[in-house]
């Protein structure tokens, strides 16, 4: 019997596969100097465990890349994390159980980040896992990683570009404020999902007394707390205000009043400078003679409130526009906490100290009654959608703060051009899109946090001149080296003449050669010039031996260090050379790999880690000397690169040269900012101990202690994961790595990521950064709810591919409908789509497994085909020209519907009419044909299901990739294969491509009157009547789907026995059954009885077996024994009375002749 693994087994056998034979990097490597398809991954937080939600992203960019790949393109693909800001620092503080910022100083900002980073990467490897189990095809060994040293530097050097341009600017103004995590926001932040939540406020109307006057000015708001804040009033000027006769005494408002008399009407204008007496008494705030005063402004609505609009300039946008305008100054009584500050508030002294603002509401509320000037009000009465911090939940505050901002308003136009260049998908959401940028807020760049890309400014303490740093070199050219530095590899040893490796512990010995001996007294010759003071060695013998000649030489001490020993090689010590390059070797990139180690052995990183600590240890203790360092090629080459701050990257690519033997170099070690393992780290504490005189005035240059909006990092991504501009500034700047083609992110990433991108990108080169958005909707459960834990609705993308398969939700997903459309998980609805696709696949395949002959590789004519074959031929050149417009055009819902619908003409049309052909040919020749248009109709269906659905389209490939090798060049993968250019379609075939669509709804017209009528389809009918003519081919195929034996063109003359239906076209079908009729369908659905259980004995196509009937019925008896010849010849059968081994048999009421028994037995 055939049988398949399961779907999740398949798919842990082809990872197996893909792994061992390297076929993702096969993938790459045979295309790589083809034309480039450009991808940026957006980067997540590895924090927490990967949600379905991530699962959609994930596929949709795998399939695109899978299938460009395919296409002919290379395609690189790098993964990245996001690692910095608030998201982080949020879980980080939860976990320590700090409570503010406080808690952070008093634990350490060093110790702080280190927790953050550590957390960040939690579950970075449940996310490669993740990944790898659902066909995700990326390089997670090579990832950017944002906290990276030199990507904060290529930020730096971005900052750099936009302060010099005069876009990035400190200015004081009112900012969206979290005093949970004491930083501004940004207003992009404030678009995040649920940032707006739906909370009920303070609903109060407060009486403001006109100086000198029995009157009022009637102003409505929903924050008391900010009321102390109170510097003016306005109206707007071309509003009517009525003075009322209260039972509260007389009400200036522009709100009608109900039920009280109107003493006065004005215009708004009118009101302009009129002055009210202060709600409280200011204390440590200059009162001036502009304050408290009535002031015109055309922000005042009358959608909601009296039309007089309380102004605190402090706490909001406008207010503090008015009040700059008018030097009104800003009265702010709150800590960075959001709580009051003692000494402002005169009247509440003792009472409203430390209150957090939302508590105080009351506190002022009550104080305000008590004085009579609350019109009425309500605590809790005022219900609206209010901001809150898009990480820590709590409400926010409008702010008056300093902070660094980008002026995107300067650069709005660049950014709708740039804009316009881009196709979204959905289109819509690019409409969102464009109405949120054409607004050009500023971009509040700068956070008042820890874990983040601290800002490159650095300003005068006395003078305020301000220098922006660019790269760790120009930092590092304000600071000097206490000692200076040169490197030197041994002389000749016994090694380098034998080629083997040698590492501590010296298993051979290893002198240096006479030649080595030689050359080490000429180079202490050499090396006097430095005047060397000190040598420090490693200890094994070449580097002890060529030191003690040298010190020997030049009189001074050799000081031997363990950590400057050659590379600790494990089991390769001894081996030859070669054998280095094949264990410390990345096959992704081609270079080596730092990070890589055989067993008992170190890493380049590790090595790089004990030498810098070394070099740092000799800063300490002496200044002024000139040092010699006498060590082995590896730990040079790391301790140089640390020296000169390269970069990774820069080192693979050997910026450093390999130190010959005996070769010395004088190098200068750039101070930079180190992290307590002597690492170059520049995040704060590290960065912000580096300070200098300022050059204009002598005094001291500090850093503004701000980070970076965590936005910005991974708006930076193109130019920052490449190193720019220190690195690919050709490959980007002629675009060849840049711009990307495709970007596919989750609809919040509107405001978020591809927003900051295309920010980053115009303010750095005026280009835009992508050329193709896919925006995703949301995955809901069945009831189209959002998924949450606390709901207990969640979907665990690991539980379905470990129960279902990968490949199954993966195409389920698609199946659903369009990218940007919400789709509702359903249990059952997804099962069905299993059964549906999946089961009909394997179906379809196992059919291809059972009738498989070898003597097709044997058959050298020329592949014939029916008409039947031509027509499915045509189908596949008609769904591949469809399926590669969609998919090129990321399309992969209607390019998944193509391949279901094709599946369903493979297996209900085209396999069901060729099922005669397989089963009983007329001959070998008809038999080999049709299962070579078998084999290449399968073949053509996976390699276009291959992007979609990688796992399974790769099982299949394996399962008859051998038989393919007979007819045509194979790869090791249906992923190494190409999906080639579609083949137009001749007049032919459009035309059969049409007549069969027709005939398909006919027959499927035809089907359902036979069920309605109790008709079996093993019975056939006599005549079918039609009006419109087919060629005889296709009615030929509509005679054997439908089992009528005559269609005859026009209508019948006695319609009796006739049904009648004029949909999708008039025909009249027979549905008398003779007792002829009657025969030939009981013997088909005997025929069918047999084969059913030759189905289930797994017997083969060629395999002849007994066969015994059993019938009290005599009339079914002769029957089946009139027909025994055909029976014999379908089912492969030899009437038997009796048989020794029973291979199957079954027993059943048949038809309305009783009972019947059936027995199958072996010959």
């Amino acid at each position: 019997m055939i049988r398949f693994p399961t779907i999740p087994e398949i798919e842990k056998l082809i990872i197996r596969f893909w792994k061992s034979q390297k076929i993702f990097l096969k993938s790459l490597e045979q295309n790589k100097n083809k034309k480039r398809f450009n991808w940026y991954e957006g980067p997540p937080y590895a924090n927490a465990a990967p949600h379905v939600g991530h699962f959609l992203t994930r596929i949709y960019k795998d399939t695109t890349m899978r299938f460009f790949t395919m296409r002919g393109y290379y395609v690189p693909r790098v993964a990245g994390w996001d690692t910095h800001g608030l998201p982080i620092e949020v879980v980080t503080e939860k976990e320590l159980g700090f409570k503010n910022k406080k808690d952070i100083y008093d634990y350490g900002i060093e110790n702080f980040n280190l927790k953050c980073k550590e957390l960040v990467m939690k579950y970075k490897n449940v996310w490669e896992e993740t990944d790898e189990r659902m066909g995700f095809w990326i390089d997670h060994r090579n990832a950017y990683v944002t906290y990276d040293p030199f990507y904060i530097e290529s930020t730096w050097w971005i900052l750099s570009e936009i302060y010099k341009k005069g876009l990035l600017v400190q200015e004081y103004r009112i900012f969206p404020y979290c005093p949970r995590c004491e930083t501004i926001l940004s207003k992009a932040e404030l678009g995040m999902p649920d940032a707006y939540k739906k909370v009920k406020d303070p609903d109060v109307y407060v009486m403001f007394k006109v100086k000198n006057k029995d009157e009022y000015l009637l102003a409505w708001t929903t924050t008391p707390w900010t009321l102390p804040g109170n510097l003016a009033l306005a109206v707007n000027p071309d509003f009517d205000y009525y003075l009322y006769e209260t039972d509260k005494g007389k009400i200036w408002t522009h709100q009608k009043l109900e039920g009280f008399k109107i003493l006065k009407t004005v215009k708004g204008k009118e009101l302009e400078g009129l002055k009210y007496e202060p709600l409280f008494k200011i204390e440590k705030f200059e009162i001036k003679d502009n304050h408290y005063k009535v002031y015109l402004a055309d922000f005042v609505k009358e959608e909601e409130g009296t039309g007089i609009v309380h102004i605190a300039p402090a706490f909001g946008e406008d207010d503090f526009k008015l009040g700059e305008k008018n030097k009104l100054g800003v009265l702010n009584y709150l800590d960075a906490q959001g709580r009051f500050i003692s000494g402002y508030l005169k009247d509440l002294e003792g009472e409203i100290e430390g209150k957090y603002f939302k508590e105080a509401d009351e506190l002022i509320f009550n104080y305000l009654n008590e004085k009579g000037l609350i019109f009425k009000g309500d605590l809790k009465g005022y219900e609206h959608d209010y901001p809150h911090c898009w990480r820590c939940k709590n409400p926010l505050i409008y702010f008056a703060n300093k902070a660094w901002v980008i002026k995107i308003s300067k650069i709005k136009d660049k950014l709708i051009e740039a804009h316009k260049k881009v196709r979204w998908i959905p289109e819509e959401t690019g409409n969102r899109f464009y109405e949120w940028i054409k607004e050009g807020v500023d971009w509040n760049l700068s956070r008042t946090r820890f874990w983040g890309i601290p800002l490159p400014l650095w300003i005068c303490e006395r003078c305020g001149y301000t220098e922006s740093i660019s790269s760790v070199e120009e930092l590092a050219k304000h600071f000097k080296a206490n000692n200076e530095y040169i490197l030197m590899r041994h002389e000749e040893a016994l090694s380098n003449k034998k080629n083997f490796l040698s590492s501590y512990p010296e298993e051979k010995f290893n002198p240096l050669t006479r030649k080595g001996v030689l050359e080490a007294k000429r180079k202490a010759n050499s090396l006097k010039k430095f005047k060397i003071d000190l040598i420090f060695s490693s200890p094994l013998t070449r580097c002890k031996q060529t030191a003690e000649i040298i010190a020997e030489r030049l009189k001074v001490p050799v000081i031997f260090d363990h950590r400057l020993r050659e590379i600790d090689l494990g089991e390769l010590n001894g081996k030859a050379y070669e054998e280095f390059d094949k264990v410390y070797y990345d096959e992704f990139t081609g270079k080596r790999d730092l990070n890589k180690k055989p067993i008992n052995a170190e890493s380049l990183n590790e090595v790089r880690k004990r030498v810098i600590d070394f070099l740092l240890d000799l800063e300490k203790i002496y200044k002024g000397k000139n040092i010699l360092i006498v060590s082995h090629g590896a730990p040079l080459w790391m301790l140089e690169a640390e020296m000169q701050a390269i970069n990774d990257k820069d080192l693979l690519d050997f910026k450093i040269k390999p130190y010959k033997l005996g070769e010395f170099r004088k190098v200068e070690f750039k101070i930079v900012p180190r992290n307590s393992e002597g690492l170059i780290d520049l995040h704060k504490p590290f960065v912000d101990n580096f300070s200098w005189l300022c050059p204009k005035c002598k005094g001291l240059m500090k850093r503004t202690p701000e980070i970076a909006d965590i936005w910005f990092d991974s708006g930076c991504v193109p130019f920052a994961s490449n190193y720019y501009p220190k690195r690919n500034k050709k490959e980007i700047d002629k675009k060849i790595i840049f711009p990307a083609d495709f970007l596919a992110e989750a609809i919040d990433q509107t405001r978020g990521w591809f927003y900051t991108l295309l920010a980053v990108s115009v303010l750095v080169k005026n280009e835009v950064p992508y050329k193709n958005i896919i925006c995703m909707g949301l995955v809901l459960d069945a009831q189209g709810k959002k998924m949450s834990k606390s709901i207990g609705n969640v979907i665990d993308p690991q539980e379905i591919m470990e129960k279902e398969g990968a490949d199954v939700l993966r195409t389920y997903l698609f199946y659903l409908n369009e990218a940007g459309d919400n789709k509702l998980f359903k249990e059952d609805e997804f099962k069905t789509f299993k059964n549906e696709f999946y089961n009909l696949l394997f179906n379809i395949l196992k059919f291809y497994k059972f009738y498989y002959d070898p003597s097709i590789r044997s058959y050298k004519s020329n592949k014939e085909m029916t008409t039947i074959d031509i027509w499915f031929n045509a189908r596949f050149k008609e769904t591949y020209q469809n399926y590669l417009k969609y998919m090129e055009n990321f399309n992969y819902h209607k390019a998944f519907r193509l391949l279901f619908d094709l599946l369903g003409d493979f297996s209900r049309w085209w396999l069901r009419r060729s099922r005669e052909r397989f089963q009983n040919p007329k001959d070998k020749k008809e038999f080999i044909n049709a299962y070579l248009n078998f084999q290449d109709f399968l073949y053509e269906f996976i390699k276009m299901l291959a992007p979609l659905s990688p796992f399974v389209s790769e099982y299949i490939y394996q399962e008859i990739k051998e038989d393919l090798q007979i007819r045509r060049y194979t790869k090791e993968s249906i992923h190494l294969e190409k999906l080639g250019e579609p083949i137009k379609l001749s007049l032919k075939e459009k035309l059969l491509l049409t007549e069969v669509e027709k005939i398909k709804k006919l027959a499927s017209t035809i089907h359902r009157l036979r069920k309605e009528n109790n008709l079996k389809i093993r019975i056939p009918l006599r005549s079918l009547y039609l009006k419109t003519k087919y060629s005889p081919e296709v009615l030929e195929l509509l005679k054997e789907e439908t089992n009528i034996l005559e269609v005859i063109y026009g209508e019948p003359k006695e319609k009796e026995d006739y049904l009648y239906v004029n949909e999708p076209e008039e025909l009249w079908l027979n549905v008398k059954i003779d007792e002829e009729l009657g025969k030939i369908g009981l013997v088909r659905e005997f025929i069918r009885l047999v084969q059913d259980l030759r189905q289930k004995a797994n017997l083969l196509p060629k395999e002849t077996v007994g066969l015994k009937i059993e019938t009290q019925n005599k009339a079914l008896a002769n029957l089946l024994r009139s027909e025994l010849k055909t029976i014999s010849q379908i089912t492969k059968t030899k009437l038997l009375n009796k048989g020794k081994t029973i291979l199957a048999e079954k027993e059943e009421d048949f038809e309305n002749f009783g009972k019947l028994k059936v027995t199958l037995f072996k010959i």
